[in-house]
């Protein structure tokens, strides 16, 4: 009998959707939450679609209830004030206290007429919210998106030194931790919540592992899969969270649609690949577009050398070498910085003493692509980008002039005035093409 549920339960992008891996940030939460001594906020930093909500919403099924977690949603809060924002958190934490049949009427309210709930918060609110779930229980506010925290708290409804009053919160009361998440796209306005946290208080979001993928796969169990089938959707991966769950969507697809089918192998991966390529078009493009123009010309590079050799060694040197072939040639400097930045994003990766792609989505992308891509990669083609649209610009003005001087009257043949001058387009070889 087929025991498979109704509905697929993998959903990429859905942050509740089965979650694989990440035991080390875990780890780095239990141990923040049980730490005294800290009284900073942790922060995860992470790119899109690598998991950082996921692992939020993650809170309440991995610590027990010591632990208040209060998710805050920073995206679809209305952060106009920071009054706004203290409201967020009062009633997020009391419906988190709601569902442990806890009510908070007791904690006195403030007057209506308070311009500024700070004060009331850190001398009422927050001390009888700490008193009610008891000196054995933590408050842990869970901010995901921070940095549109950190957009909001530079409007007029802001008193200011926000990050410093909560800063001050967690350094006065044990029992308030906070956990952050913030995109790495925005990593260098990172320091801008400081005092909140410390750099050693920062986690990087980094791809799942072989053993997460495996896991992920294989969950909920009611299909096998070979070990070389997950290495061959790691490979074709590269152990991003979004693709990786995206292929266990598909093959949970295949196997509901196909009951006597209950093994994932490598072939099965290979018939499966065009769908979760096509499906994730959204993502390569976006990862494409977020790159730099050297990081892009070194994506080329290293596509295309792969493409036209399987079997060679790429370095530095060969990439080098390909570009000055090239309408674009970078040094080995630039090469080299391209490099490090890729690999920090994790956009390639070492293997077997070369240089290669991470993910065998992003070489296919980049194959089918690489017309459309080298002509709006190279940084020669952003930077005359201007020109093009100055001399567009010229062309239709004069175009324009012309149109007006063909449509004025001419003058009468009856008058001894000189005849007006007129101008000729046949055969005018700046003229602008059709």
């Amino acid at each position: 009998m087929n025991t498979t549920p109704p509905h697929n339960p993998f959903r990429p992008g859905d942050p509740l959707a089965p979650f694989a891996g990440r035991q080390a940030e875990l780890a780095r939460i239990d141990h923040y939450l049980r730490d005294e001594d800290s009284s900073d906020a942790l922060i995860f930093l992470g790119r899109r679609w690598l998991g950082k909500t996921a692992l939020l919403r993650r809170f309440d099924s991995v610590f027990d209830d010591h632990f208040l977690g209060v998710y805050l949603p920073l995206q679809d809060i209305d952060l106009t004030t920071e009054n706004h924002l203290l409201r967020a958190i009062m009633e997020g934490a009391a419906h988190a206290l709601a569902q442990r049949d806890i009510t908070t009427t007791r904690i006195p309210q403030p007057e209506p007429e308070t311009p500024v709930l700070r004060v009331w918060f850190a001398e009422t609110w927050l001390p009888e919210m700490l008193h009610i779930i008891r000196p054995h229980r933590k408050l842990v506010l869970l901010m995901d998106d921070a940095h549109v925290w950190l957009d909001a708290e530079k409007g007029e409804g802001w008193p200011g030194a926000t990050f410093d009053f909560f800063h001050e919160l967690l350094q006065g009361h044990d029992q308030l931790k906070m956990l952050l998440t913030f995109p790495a796209e925005r990593e260098e306005d990172l320091p801008h919540l400081r005092p909140l946290f410390t750099p050693a208080g920062v986690t990087r979001l980094t791809h799942l592992p072989l053993d997460a993928t495996r896991w992920l796969l294989q969950h909920p169990g009611h299909f096998a899969i070979t070990e070389e089938a997950v290495e061959a959707v790691q490979r074709a991966t590269g152990g991003h969270p979004q693709f990786v769950q995206r292929f266990a969507h598909h093959i949970y697809q295949y196997h509901s649609s196909h009951p006597d089918e209950l093994t994932t192998t490598p072939q099965l991966v290979r018939t499966l690949l065009p769908g979760v390529y096509h499906a994730s078009m959204t993502e390569l493009a976006s990862i494409w577009a977020e790159s730099t123009d050297n990081e892009q010309l070194v994506m080329l590079g290293v596509c295309r050398l792969r493409y036209d050799d399987p079997l060679k060694t790429i370095n530095p040197e060969a990439i080098s070498d390909w570009l000055v072939e090239s309408d674009y040639p970078l040094d080995r400097t630039a090469v080299n910085a391209a490099l490090r930045s890729l690999e920090y994003r994790e956009i390639v990766t070492h293997r077997l003493g070369g240089i290669e792609l991470a993910g065998g989505l992003m070489q296919t992308w980049l194959l089918e692509s690489s017309r459309h891509a080298a002509a709006n990669a190279p940084s020669g083609s952003r930077l005359r980008t201007p020109v093009v649209i100055a001399a567009l610009v010229l062309i239709v003005v004069v175009a324009l002039l012309l149109i007006s001087l063909s449509n004025t009257p001419q003058p009468s043949a009856s008058r001894t005035a000189a005849p007006a001058p007129t101008v000729t387009l046949a055969n005018d070889a700046n003229a602008a093409p059709e």
